[in-house]
């Protein structure tokens, strides 16, 4: 188990995102192989604030069970769901899961928006 996102990243420029099981067919796609891409989107990111990113933290509540996914950034790139949002999806791989109990505001010591830059 780990509290916060200081237990999983260390001085690192980092975007934190929340997802859940209901969105998760739109904004979560998750490869495990080696050498796989993962991505989650679609985000209205700030780019200015995208750059340095080294890391990527997914909070995706589920089963309730609030799992943290963490990642290299790899980049970002626009794309559109079916129903016309236009937004950035988020690539990562290298990725390792935990559990927390903590809500997403206490996890990324923020508010409801779902995109933390740390």
């Amino acid at each position: 188990m780990v509290n916060d996102y200081r237990d999983v990243v260390k001085n690192e420029r980092t975007v934190c995102v929340f997802t859940n099981q209901t969105v998760l067919q739109q904004n979560l796609c998750i490869r495990d192989d080696k050498g796989s891409v993962s991505h989650t989107g679609i985000w209205k990111l700030n780019m200015k604030r995208m750059e340095g990113v080294k890391k990527v933290i997914v909070y995706y509540r589920h089963d309730k069970i609030n799992e943290i996914i963490v990642g290299d950034f790899v980049g970002s790139y626009q794309g559109t769901r079916p129903l016309g949002d236009i937004g950035r999806y988020i690539q990562f791989d290298n990725i390792r899961r935990y559990q927390t109990n903590n809500k997403w505001d206490v996890f990324c010591k923020t508010g409801a928006n779902p995109v933390r830059y740390i």
